[in-house]
């Protein structure tokens, strides 16, 4: 009886520790902001693709230096010839008369020929022009990723904050449900001493149903950020929650302003003035060095393999190559670049100038704000506590179900006015840090 008592014993503690477990692992893990943006850096696959064009850049880099190294190629070629190829020889040279001429075909039937061929450059303004301009090209992708994660960073920031704000209205509308359930409890039990009308009542009602489809909304968009968070950090089969304390905490002002927006621009410009150069040097010289070693076969009847005789064949040299006239489309092409930076140019100072403004716009409506949500919070709490002084006045009969109805919108006023301010500071805190180039600035 003691052995079954125990086994009994041992599997009811194995059962609640199961129940445990289960319920362990069907609870939500809460993640930071800054955790989700680890992630989405970490698992974002349109982050990656920025991330691959890096490495093409950099391995067209490397193509455009594989243009300096030497170049040795092997080629071969043998031709019969069914008819000798005819030249015309003055008469003149054997004996005959001048100003006459007789043709004479030269050759055997039999050619053959193989040779290695050596180039290297020793120098091309369009390599050295291209190396150049594939290095910028590498440094523009590399911001064009960090445009990328402060994209992703606002994105993921953006719906984080989103998810608190909800969860913030939740409490009040959940607080205001369970206000609006006892009060229609009192008003139910006046009704019945008939000391409330059944439009008293109605009116409740009709109150918590209007909060209840508030709620339900609410979740539906809950659902919809939160699934849509999961995607953008890579964790769509997790079961994650936002944690609930929303930051409200560096409001210093004094960042360096360094947006990428203008970083881009100043390097599209950088490589705007290296194609203007590389065109430019389409008129200057190149110079290459050249060799060559093979040999050569000749037959002259119908089985060559017989008789074929070869030669060699070698020599070393350099190519001078000069542009004396290449046309007028050049020098419409460095036109079209030159226009092309002046409206580059413009379009920094244009940026620049509006992202001053913008900035301090920020900032006006960050401090603003960050006053602001001090006394909302404030007024939610006298709200509250004028809401419940008059429900304490109803049941004197100093304040009828109208104060009750009033007191409860106030409140609400309140409640929203602080949300509002809450999200205008988010939004603005993470506005000037995108504006400033420090987005990834957290603290």
């Amino acid at each position: 009886m003691k052995l079954v008592s125990i086994h009994k014993r041992f599997a009811i503690a194995g059962i609640f520790l199961f129940s445990a477990l289960g319920v362990s692992s069907l609870r939500a893990e809460e993640w930071s902001l800054q955790k989700c943006i680890d992630s989405a850096i970490v698992h974002n696959k349109s982050l990656e693709i920025s991330k691959n064009e890096i490495e093409i850049s950099r391995e067209k880099e490397s193509e455009v230096y594989a243009n300096l190294i030497p170049k040795l190629e092997f080629n071969s070629e043998y031709k019969y010839f069914t008819d000798l190829p005819y030249q015309i020889m003055p008469m003149s040279l054997f004996g005959g008369p001048a100003g006459k001429f007789k043709e004479v075909q030269f050759g055997v039937p039999h050619n053959i020929n193989a040779n290695i061929l050596l180039t290297m450059p020793l120098y091309n303004s369009q390599i050295y022009g291209g190396i150049s301009a594939s290095g910028k090209g590498m440094e523009m992708k590399q911001l064009l990723y960090q445009k990328s994660e402060e994209d992703l960073i606002y994105q993921v920031s953006n719906l984080y904050y989103n998810l608190q704000i909800i969860e913030s209205t939740r409490i009040f509308l959940d607080s205001n449900v369970i206000n609006s359930k006892k009060l229609l409890s009192t008003i139910t039990l006046l009704k019945d001493n008939q000391l409330a009308t059944g439009v008293d009542v109605k009116k409740i009602e009709l109150q918590l149903n209007q909060l209840e489809n508030k709620i339900e909304t609410l979740n539906n968009q809950q659902l919809q950020a939160l699934n849509m968070l999961k995607f953008l950090i890579g964790k769509n089969g997790s079961n994650i929650e936002v944690s609930d304390e929303i930051i409200i905490g560096n409001t210093s002002d004094n960042y360096e302003v360094n947006p990428i927006n203008v970083k881009l621009k100043e390097k599209k410009v950088e490589l705007i003035r290296q194609e203007i150069t590389n065109l430019k040097n389409e008129r200057l010289p190149s110079l290459m060095l050249i060799g060559n070693y093979g040999t050569t076969g000749f037959g002259y009847n119908e089985k060559p393999n017989d008789f074929l005789n070869f030669y060699p064949i070698g020599f070393v040299g350099l190519k001078l190559n000069v542009p004396i006239f290449t046309g007028t489309v050049l020098p419409k092409k460095v036109e079209q670049k030159s226009i092309e930076l002046q409206n580059n140019e413009l379009e920094i100072n244009i940026i620049k100038d509006k992202n001053k403004i913008d900035i301090e716009n920020a900032i006006n409506i960050r401090q603003t704000t960050f006053k602001q949500i001090e006394n909302s919070k404030t007024n939610v709490e006298l709200a509250n506590t004028i809401y419940n002084q008059t429900l304490l006045q109803h049941s004197q009969g100093l304040a009828n179900i109208t104060d009750i109805l009033l007191a409860d919108n106030t409140l609400r006023q309140s409640q929203q006015e602080y949300l509002s301010n809450l999200i205008d500071y988010l939004k603005s805190d993470l506005e000037y840090r995108r504006l400033t180039g420090h987005l990834s600035n957290n603290e």
